[in-house]
């Protein structure tokens, strides 16, 4: 399975982490670091800490996910890099091996770009069209997570009106991803779109957040670290790109179905963030 793909923010090897979890679009390496890695199929699903194979992901994910079925936190599935290649060994003997001349995922230029051609305040037309397109995706369907009327959502509420947010809200909310870290990935991204570049805007708030990484799950703390660099997720990158491109709805339109389809509730609340951040509210700190 040749390796197509490493996150830029991937730690120097050599390593070598466990095997912790498997879904559909990621296998979950536990660093030494604190912070998640991800094995992913396909360069859409790409993030700062993550490696793209292309090939067999599916029969990898099997593998690996029946391994931790069997051994549960005493299995001996883990993933070592050397810095050319990835190996995954499992208990039976499997081995699987990705090597080759990987392309470094940076977006970081993309979205700077970008930026460049923001409105210097906001982009409220792109804010309104997500809105009403987040509305239309859902259809009536409950809400979950910091959104609708469940105690996470009052609780968020709650938060928000509180001296200290948006930091407040590190590892906050459900999910491998708590929402509060969706929430913030979103909105340092629109912020980064309209204030200097990635890695640029609110460094106060980003001060915060670094402080605050104690208290989130591995996964969040990979997101943040991520978001907090001026990298997020593929799927936002492409949300912010999207969103600078209004000549293209439809564009904008694929680009809130994909986000809206991460988690349970994981991509909303990044949406939500986005919003906030690129709408003309900040202070506001509105959400979806």
């Amino acid at each position: 399975m040749p390796l197509s793909n490493i996150g830029f923010l991937v730690p120097k090897a050599p390593w070598t982490a466990r095997i912790v979890g498997v879904a559909s679009k990621a296998i979950i390496l536990a660093h030494g670091d604190g912070a998640a890695i991800a094995i992913v199929g396909t360069a859409s699903n790409m993030d700062a800490r993550a490696f793209a194979i292309e090939g067999d992901y599916g029969r990898f994910a099997l593998v690996a996910a029946a391994e931790l079925a069997r051994g549960g936190s005493r299995s001996g599935a883990a993933a070592a890099f050397d810095g050319v290649t990835l190996r995954a060994s499992l208990r039976d003997g499997d081995l699987a091996e990705a090597a080759g001349d990987a392309i470094l995922w940076d977006p970081r230029d993309s979205l700077r770009s970008a930026g460049s051609r923001a409105a210097a305040d906001c982009l409220a037309d792109a804010a309104d069209a997500i809105e009403a397109m987040v509305r239309t995706e859902r259809d009536g369907r409950e809400r979950e997570g910091i959104h609708g009327d469940g105690a996470f959502a009052l609780a968020f509420r709650k938060m928000k009106a509180a001296p200290g947010f948006p930091a407040t809200i590190v590892g906050f909310g459900p999910g491998s991803t708590p929402s509060g870290d969706d929430w913030l990935a979103g909105y340092l991204t629109g912020r980064d779109l309209l204030e200097g570049g990635p890695g640029e805007a609110e460094p106060g708030l980003r001060t915060a957040v670094e402080a605050s990484l104690g208290r989130t799950s591995a996964a969040g703390k990979a997101l943040l670290l991520g978001a907090l660099a001026g990298a997020p997720p593929a799927y936002l990158v492409e949300l912010a790109l999207a969103a600078t491109d209004a000549e293209h709805v439809d564009r904008l339109r694929n680009a809130v179905r994909e986000a809206l389809g991460h988690g349970a509730s994981s991509g909303e609340d990044a949406i939500a963030g986005f919003v906030a951040a690129i709408g003309c509210r900040r202070g506001r700190y509105d959400a979806v």
